[in-house]
């Protein structure tokens, strides 16, 4: 009963992208969808389509063929000269709604449809959570994380988009990222390098609690992500441009996940990766027994100078108490502001919260436990893989406790660089009346449902999902789990 409860409160706070206490419903116009037309005539229709249907929160129309990319992907390839076209005509119709529904409301329709659409001009910011592990905030703020548990990294204010990992303890001192789920507009995605939920450990990826097995071609989501598997890096587009790659690597027979999250600046965003504000100063802050706010940066500064980070004085008294108790702070204070219960775990399998003698590490390793000989190697090898210099720490921290071998981050898959040509400048913008639709009276949230494209058609490939063998339909070419995966819950 109570996992109904939360199951259900989740669906009902999650049903739209803003935070508007009455449910938005879908609004046709006709002169915006004919300058999606004019762009691509059947991608065109789909792409003004499924914006209405995120706006609202019903799963996206099929797709048509050759459409592979998401929502964020295809705004993006809109000239600046279309964004202004379909802008003043959606400014028209968000006056004209306002009419109708009175200036009260907290969203409108067309506030929303715009929104999408100004994502695409915000710059990307990268966080990224790897190693054993080290964190960079979107802001470009630096720590090092060394606790075990289920933490949300980082998650979207507008309950669109969550990633959560399950960092595992591989001694009493150092954690890994074991797993990481995504969840992304009604989908769940999760990544498993340990705590496998079953026994099929020779599949790392479920889909909305399914194998994914042939991961020769894309998936695409009924939620409108697009998930693709090139050269061993998971790579998930979600429809409001974050954009998540995953890669494994091993160290002392122990695999562990490298995550690196690409976000537009625009997102409001909140958990590890810090909260996308533009200030590094303002990532890592948390209230102390007063409630007085503290911060890493002014409570907590830490040299840059080579000679305290790799040389003779990072042994220094003071330096060493200094990165002490800016580890604690950053493990109890700031960390466990993150911790993920089951009540709100994606995972299928959730690790709950752990007890502090496991959650947090014995002694808090900096570099002035190595020798000088092995920041000497490790400041050797790192160069030499050319990983840039203010990830130096967390390289040469990975090479000489555990042995990682280095590895450069990862670049932003830039959804096209090529934007479509220039509009005639005679094409004028005509306003036509508003006809909305009748409210949306079953606005669920959709936990499964990878949507399967047509059979036979080489631009839209098949998903290569797994489904449990009692279904009837894939017959013995699938492994069923041996535990059954329970639904995402809570607080979403």
């Amino acid at each position: 009963m109570k996992n109904f409860f939360l199951f259900t409160l989740s669906i009902l706070t999650c049903i739209t992208f803003s935070h508007a206490e009455q449910p938005l419903r879908k609004i046709e116009n006709s002169h915006v969808r004919e300058i999606f037309q004019s762009w691509n005539n059947e991608k065109g229709d789909w792409l003004f389509d499924s914006m209405s249907s995120f706006i609202v929160s019903e799963e996206l129309p099929e797709r048509p063929s050759g459409a592979d990319k998401t929502i964020f992907q295809y705004l993006s390839e809109f000239s600046d000269q279309r964004k202004t076209r379909v802008l003043r005509a959606t400014e028209i119709a968000l006056e004209r709604e306002k009419e109708i529904l009175g200036e009260e409301n907290d969203a409108y329709f067309w506030e929303e449809f715009n929104r999408l659409i100004h994502l695409t001009d915000c710059s990307v910011n990268r966080g990224r959570s790897n190693g054993d592990p080290h964190m960079t905030t979107f802001d470009g703020e630096r720590y090092d994380f060394q606790t075990a548990g289920e933490y949300s990294l980082t998650k979207t204010e507008a309950n669109r988009f969550e990633i959560q990992t399950q960092q595992v303890r591989h001694n009493e001192n150092i954690s890994v990222n074991g797993a990481a789920v995504i969840y992304t507009n009604g989908d769940v995605v999760s990544y498993y390098a340990q705590n496998f939920p079953d026994e099929l450990t020779d599949q790392p990826i479920r889909i909305n609690g399914k194998i994914w097995e042939d991961k020769s071609s894309p998936v695409f989501l009924s939620g409108g992500a697009v998930l693709k598997y090139e050269n061993l890096r998971f790579l998930l587009d979600a429809p409001t441009g974050e954009q998540v790659q995953i890669t494994t690597r091993t160290f002392q027979q122990s695999p562990l996940l490298d995550i690196d999250v690409f976000s537009p600046s625009c997102n409001e965003t909140r958990g590890l990766l810090g909260n996308s504000d533009g200030e590094a100063d303002t990532d890592i802050v948390a209230s102390d027994e007063n409630n007085r706010r503290r911060s890493i940066r002014t409570h907590f500064p830490v040299s840059v100078d080579f000679n305290d980070v790799f040389g003779p004085n990072r042994r220094d008294p003071s330096i060493r108490q200094t990165n002490h108790d800016r580890a604690d702070f950053i493990s109890r204070e700031f960390g466990d502001q993150f911790l993920v219960d089951d009540s709100i775990s994606f995972f299928e399998r959730p690790m709950g919260i752990l007890l502090p003698e496991i959650r947090y590490p014995e002694v808090y390793l900096t570099l002035d436990e190595l020798t000088d000989e092995q920041i000497e190697e490790g400041l050797e090898q790192c160069k030499a893989a050319g990983i840039e210099e203010e990830d130096l720490v967390g390289c040469v921290y990975d090479y000489g406790y555990v042995g990682l071998e280095p590895i450069r981050t990862v670049d932003y898959v830039a959804p096209n660089e090529q934007k479509e040509p220039g509009l005639p400048e005679n094409e004028q913008v005509t306003p036509t009346p508003n006809r909305t639709s009748p409210p949306n009276r079953n606005r669920r949230m959709r936990r499964g449902g990878v949507l399967i494209p047509p059979a036979g058609n080489p631009t839209n490939p098949g998903t290569g999902v797994r489904t449990p063998t009692n279904n009837g339909n894939n017959g013995g070419a699938v492994r069923t789990p041996t535990t059954t995966p329970t639904p995402p819950r809570g607080g979403r």
